[in-house]
């Protein structure tokens, strides 16, 4: 690994584990307090999934960090861009709704059992993209044909079940978040970025329908999006 990659990887590095760190920072600061069990499994169990990727993606695939460590490029779809920009956002949204459900307020209701099973779709959801990255070293932040990596059509690991399996598993990660914090509140801005992932999925594979030459075998091999035998 030459030290370009290596300097690219430690970016990558250095944005998901602040990232993770704002994100509890909102959750905390709407909760209104520091003493709440599970918003601290929440972040434990976030660092150490976020750890896990590094580990596993610096061994088995660093070429993926390395193009991940830019959120967009200048040949990224514009739509795209829109997602990206809006994501961020939606997100600290969805952590402010849930700490102030949960943390302070406590509108919602959720049994342990509902919690338990949420957070094992979480770590399940986190495992299906952390897979994905593995299988596919074209798995950037943004979509774009990437012609300055010669991209392929990537059909193996995940990707014989579904298109999309990144997308798949970081929907269930995000719609288990609110769940698992105990927030049922949490779960609209969930749903609208799940909705967002949907929407991306549904022009991601038009894009490469429309301008990847061997996507379109694939997808003839491949028929489901998201969930197999559904769409």
């Amino acid at each position: 690994m030459d030290e370009g990659m290596k300097s690219k990887i430690r970016i990558w590095a250095r944005k998901n584990f602040v990232g993770i760190a704002l994100l509890s920072i909102v959750l905390f600061a709407a909760a209104g307090r520091l003493n709440w069990t599970m918003a601290w499994v929440y972040t434990g169990v976030n660092f150490l999934l976020m750890l896990s990727n590094l580990i596993v993606l610096t061994r088995k695939n660093p070429e993926v960090l390395a193009s991940r460590a830019d959120v967009t490029q200048d040949d990224s779809k514009d739509w795209d861009k829109i997602f990206t920009t809006l994501y961020g956002p939606t997100l600290l949204v969805m952590m402010a709704v849930i700490g102030l459900d949960a943390g302070r307020y406590l509108w919602s209701s959720v049994s342990p059992i509902a919690v338990n099973i949420s957070l094992a779709i979480f770590v399940i959801g986190w495992g299906i993209s952390l897979w994905a990255m593995v299988a596919n070293k074209f798995f950037e932040t943004s979509v774009r044909i990437q012609e300055d990596r010669s991209q392929e059509t990537i059909s193996s690991g995940p990707y014989a079940l579904v298109r999309h399996p990144g997308y798949a598993g970081l929907i269930l990660y995000y719609v288990a978040t609110p769940i698992l914090l105990g927030s049922w509140w949490g779960t609209i801005p969930a749903l609208i970025l799940s909705l967002g992932f949907v929407l991306r999925t549904m022009r991601e594979d038009q894009t490469l329908l429309e301008e990847l030459p061997s996507y379109q075998n694939y997808a003839n091999k491949v028929r489901f999006r998201l969930i197999p035998w559904i769409w």
